[in-house]
């Protein structure tokens, strides 16, 4: 009776084996998950201050686009007034040269 005795012994030692080295591998693959989280966050980090660096660059872009679009509006307006000046000048001349 004592073979069958330490066959258990030795079964439930290498149970105990199997379960510690399941365990060592969870806690190897747990280190490794947080370790990957923890790498997310950093670069999350900087993904939300590029967002805010681009926010920030895009308002100053509207703000200028805005300066430079009136800005061009008014030259183009000046353009058509003093077009239409020469035109009315041109017409008043060759009108008051036939009468």
């Amino acid at each position: 009776m004592q073979p069958i005795t330490t066959e258990r012994k030795t079964s439930s030692l290498s149970r105990e084996e199997n379960l510690n080295k399941q365990v060592e591998e969870l806690k190897g693959t747990m280190n490794d998950n947080v370790t990957k989280v923890l790498e997310n966050i950093d670069i999350t980090n900087d993904l939300e201050q590029q967002t805010e660096e681009m926010k920030g660059l895009s308002r100053q872009f509207s703000m200028r686009s805005k300066q430079i679009k009136r800005k061009m509006w008014y030259k183009n307006a000046r353009l058509n007034i003093i077009c239409l000046f020469l035109l009315a000048g041109v017409i008043y001349y060759i009108y008051d040269s036939v009468i």
